[in-house]
């Protein structure tokens, strides 16, 4: 189509009287085009400017999520900072590349990896695993780390490799929360005090950082565990590490205990912010 055939589709008006001249016809037959054309342009902005705008207000920020909703996060997900303090003490000194392993003074009743655990915290721990890692292979494994009762550990398997996710549990009938959590600030070794959340209840949990796991081994393996002190006495620990079961190995040796002798996937199946959520999630149950 030629700019006068264009021109005559656009003017879509009675034809001019025989006086008005072909160039008048052109010039308003040229206004029109281009007052078209201005218009198709200004639609495309308006509706550019509405995507940017909802754009902006996607990104802004939503509301904090609920716990029932958090876990239900990409593992891809923006890292935000946690709104979980850090407990106020003086960090410790390394010794070498590693930090000391503080042991417990104050012993629970049921040590931590000795107890069952509910079965509503079992099925929460499942199904927030699930929701959280749609990427991964969950699979059940048999590897028991001495006596602990490591029924609830998995390896967790995605295109980066293997690791694993172990829930055990404990009990106190005396004391508070946060005598325990205060008497396990580096139980996992670490350097820098943990995080800390408070419940409305009184539970306590406490994130720890990520740390080498079996730091007398050569091999290079890393681990982040969360503790969940509840008010009802009991105590949950879940644990992720880089290594799944096909890196384990029983100890010469020993009765029963196990240990890395080769590496895993390069990084944990989990953010610390997902890890955090993921916690706070199973602490809570069903």
């Amino acid at each position: 189509m030629n700019i006068e055939d264009e021109l005559r589709g656009a003017l879509d008006v009675a034809a001019p009287p025989a006086t008005t001249s072909l160039e008048a016809v052109l010039r308003r037959g040229r206004r029109r085009v281009f007052a078209q054309r201005a218009g198709a342009v200004a639609g495309v902005v308006a509706v550019v400017a509405g995507v940017g705008l909802g754009a902006g207000t996607l990104t802004s920020g939503p509301p904090p999520a609920s716990p029932a909703t958090a876990v239900q996060l990409p593992r891809v997900a923006v890292e935000r900072d946690l709104d979980w303090t850090r407990v106020d003490v003086p960090p410790q000194q390394p010794k070498g590349q590693d930090c000391e392993r503080g042991g417990r003074t104050v012993q629970p009743s049921t040590g931590i990896g000795a107890g069952d655990v509910p079965p509503e915290f079992v099925a929460r721990f499942l199904q927030d695993m699930r929701e959280l890692m749609p990427g991964f292979k969950i699979e059940p494994t048999a590897v028991k780390d001495g006596n602990y009762k490591w029924e609830q550990q998995f390896d967790l398997t995605d295109g980066e490799g293997t690791g694993s996710a172990q829930l055990i549990a404990g009990r106190f009938t005396s004391g508070s929360p946060q005598t325990y959590a205060d008497d396990g600030l580096w139980i996992t070794g670490d350097c820098a005090p943990p995080r800390r959340k408070v419940l409305a209840d009184g539970t306590i949990l406490q994130l720890h950082s990520v740390h080498r796991f079996r730091p007398d081994k050569p091999v290079e393996v890393y681990s982040q565990a969360v503790y969940a002190y509840r008010h009802d006495g009991l105590i949950l620990k879940i644990e992720i590490r880089t290594v799944g079961s096909r890196h384990m190995r029983p100890v010469p040796g020993s009765a029963g205990f196990w240990e890395p002798f080769v590496s895993g996937r390069p990084s944990l199946p989990l953010t610390e912010e997902q890890f955090a959520r993921f916690g706070l999630a199973v602490a809570e149950g069903a």
